[in-house]
């Protein structure tokens, strides 16, 4: 790829390594996800050329778990925090572990069983935990 730039109506085109593009793209990527706009993310990611940015491309359909009690991150593939040692997955409306579909706040991490906090914010606005966060917008 080439970068085109003109002063004084002079053409200078200089050829740009593969490692800086790649580089610009994963900081342009992130600084979408910084900003939530993950459908304009993953269009990029979707249109990657090099085999760098079609590997980032497949880490950006994971997530990073975040226990609600201390807000550190929970390792893949666990369920209990390591650091006040609860179950990172609780249901805020029934207290019971959740196994299978679980829906969170992206903002406070409290969440539950994907029919329990359906049924929440049928009536409610605010989390069921009582954190005072108004998620329901993130269920819908």
């Amino acid at each position: 790829m080439y970068l085109i730039a003109t002063q004084h109506n002079k053409i200078d085109k200089t050829k740009i390594d593969s490692l800086y593009l790649d580089e610009w793209f994963i900081q342009y990527i992130d600084l979408l996800a910084k900003y939530e706009l993950w459908n304009q993310r993953i269009e990029i990611l979707k249109n990657c050329q090099t085999e760098f940015l079609r590997n980032q491309a497949q880490k950006a359909h994971s997530y990073t778990t975040m226990c609600a009690s201390c807000r550190i991150t929970i390792k893949p593939g666990t369920q209990i925090c390591r650091e006040c040692k609860k179950n990172a997955f609780l249901c805020s409306y029934c207290h019971l572990p959740v196994k299978r579909l679980y829906a969170w706040c992206h903002f406070c991490c409290h969440g539950g069983h994907l029919i329990h906090m359906m049924k929440w914010f049928k009536t409610n606005k605010k989390c069921p935990t009582g954190c005072g966060c108004a998620c329901s917008p993130n269920y819908g």
